[in-house]
């Protein structure tokens, strides 16, 4: 089962700009981060429960970039909630930080 995504403010902000930040460094790798995202949403949509929770959410590792995306499944609703797609080289602590 395919279950309903949805992208808090914060992890929008920060996929976009990291694909900003990667396409001002490389032309075309701002599309490709995009994509490996957009993949890992996919992923995780097809069975939100295989990946490893920690502190009441769950983590997915995006393939080829260092990042996390850091999102809670709500089995009742059918819908995922995106908190943050997270540098890997970022505090650990903000991970779980919702604003």
């Amino acid at each position: 089962m395919n279950y309903k995504i949805e992208l808090f403010p914060d992890a929008i902000e920060e996929i976009d700009e990291s694909a900003y930040w990667y396409e001002k460094c490389v032309v075309g790798l701002g599309k490709d981060f995009i994509e490996a995202v957009y993949n890992s949403f996919n992923s995780i949509a097809l069975n939100p429960l295989a990946y490893p929770r920690k502190k009441g959410y769950r983590e997915f590792v995006v393939k080829r970039f260092p990042f996390l995306i850091i999102y809670e499944f709500l089995e009742k609703e059918d819908v995922i909630n995106v908190l943050h797609v997270f540098h890997t080289s970022r505090h650990p602590k903000r991970k779980y930080r919702r604003k």
